[in-house]
């Protein structure tokens, strides 16, 4: 009896539908699946060179929805979302990899604020990727 009752259970969960998964084949299909997004997600990489000077870097845009900016200099620099940054002001990103992230689901709307650097030295590279659903 127990035999029975075991083949039976174990006939019935292999019948069972197993549960539909999201299909990501791309990396807007995972970006649209993780935020519970959407629309078309499109990923747009820069890498902008910063001096001594404020300088805007990621204008406002609604649309983004996440944005990455890191240090690839061997300067220290400095980024905010106001055009006041200086040396002591703004988000410390330290030389040969500082990075920011900032997204909706975390930040709300930061990302889409415009951003500003200065750098310790002239001629410093910063790598940037911006997220924006469309």
């Amino acid at each position: 009896m127990f035999l029975r009752a075991m083949l039976a259970a174990a006939v019935l969960l292999l019948t069972a539908a197993a549960p539909v998964h999201a299909q990501v084949t791309d990396d807007a299909a995972f970006i649209n699946h993780l935020y519970g997004l959407a629309g078309n997600v499109t990923v747009r990489p820069s890498a902008p060179t910063v001096g001594t000077t404020a300088t805007l870097v990621a204008k406002f845009a609604p649309a983004r929805f996440a944005l990455l900016i890191c240090n690839e200099s061997a300067n220290q620099c400095e980024l905010s979302p106001n055009p006041l940054v200086t040396t002591t002001y703004g988000f410390v990103l330290v030389a040969s990899g500082g990075c920011l992230q900032t997204n909706v689901k975390d930040d709300l709307l930061l990302p889409a604020q415009e951003w500003w650097s200065l750098c310790a030295a002239s001629s410093s590279q910063l790598y940037m990727q911006e997220t924006y659903l469309q």
